[in-house]
């Protein structure tokens, strides 16, 4: 076991002159699940490139650092790549901490066919019907997708309430969706197909940005409704701006389809005893990070995170009780 904030000699390690990696076929062959925290794009897709796993199944990938479209289409690419013919990989996060500007598409992430999984934050990706569409006819055994941007970019076309019909037809297995939308025309039902649903599929979750556009509240209710039998939809983001987030129409939305199924609305949970709010390390240290990584190449998971000694003792020093 290599000991806390130290690189092993197995299967890599560091020189002055750069980061050494195994170039056999058979590199990581055991990697089932691959998570990553770095600053440096460059090492990510370095490491990717290394890989040779077929049996790898989920990938975690957080960026500390900002991303253009450019660096995120070859990342997209290593990733595609990295799932090979066995399209193995069932479930990709890919965090950044912001990008320079708008991404127009994903690109060859589409060729993941057996994806159930996508989480997208901070990517810049910009979204609209085409794209909805394309993603729900790459992807027909999706279960769950979240794309999401804390600053949206100025250049944003929402997807509309048509592209939730897109995606009723063709991913049947979906169970959550956290999108922004644009919901300001609602089209008639008698427009929509009937909803493919796989056997024993649970009703859908609609996460929406508390930013998504909206003027008929029971219009897009009966939408919804006609569309996803048993839906639910819940307001997400805007916690800094609480007075717009309670005073969205989506929240009526959401009352509507309860009071149409027959659900009782979910409580605010009342806090017991003392709250803790822990201030984020990379506030503090945003340029200490402590890597470690197994050397066992026979182990299933390979992840590098931060030295738990140093992180405990960051927590500790930054807990506030309120």
């Amino acid at each position: 076991m290599p000991r806390p904030g130290a690189w092993t000699e197995s299967p890599f390690h560091t020189k002055r002159k750069g980061l050494l990696l195994p170039n056999s076929s058979d590199g990581f062959s055991g990697v089932r699940s691959l998570g990553l925290h770095s600053f440096s794009l460059a090492f990510v897709i370095q490491l990717l490139k290394a890989i040779r796993a077929s049996q790898l199944q989920i990938v975690n990938i957080h960026l500390a650092s900002r991303i253009s479209p450019d660096e995120l289409c070859e990342l997209f690419g290593s990733l595609a790549a990295l799932s090979g013919q066995q399209q193995s990989v069932r479930l990709i996060s890919l965090t950044t901490s912001g990008y320079i500007s708008a991404l127009q598409s994903i690109g060859d992430l589409l060729t993941l066919q057996h994806l159930r999984r996508l989480t997208l934050h901070n990517t810049g990706l910009v979204l609209d019907d085409h794209k909805l569409d394309e993603m729900a006819r790459a992807w027909p055994i999706l279960q769950h997708s979240s794309i999401t941007n804390d600053v949206p970019p100025s250049t944003t076309v929402n997807g509309t309430l048509k592209s939730l019909n897109s995606i009723s037809q063709h991913c049947p297995y979906i169970e959550s969706l956290e999108l922004r939308l644009n919901a300001r025309e609602v089209p008639p039902l008698a427009n929509t197909t009937t909803p493919r649903r796989a056997k024993g599929a649970k009703p859908l979750h609609l996460r929406i940005d508390f930013r998504s556009d909206i003027r008929d509240s029971a219009g897009v209710a009966s939408f919804l409704l006609g569309t996803y039998r048993g839906i639910s939809v819940q307001l997400v983001g805007g916690s800094q701006m609480p007075d717009l987030q309670e005073t969205s129409p989506w929240n009526r939305v959401a009352e509507i389809i309860d009071e149409t199924l027959g659900r009782t609305p979910p409580q605010p949970a009342t806090p017991k005893g003392p709250r803790i709010m822990c201030m984020s390390y990379l506030m503090y240290f945003p340029q200490s990070l402590n890597l470690f990584a197994s050397h066992d190449l026979n182990d299933q998971h390979y992840i590098m995170h931060m030295n738990p000694t140093f992180l405990c003792s960051a927590l500790l020093k930054y807990l506030v009780c309120l």
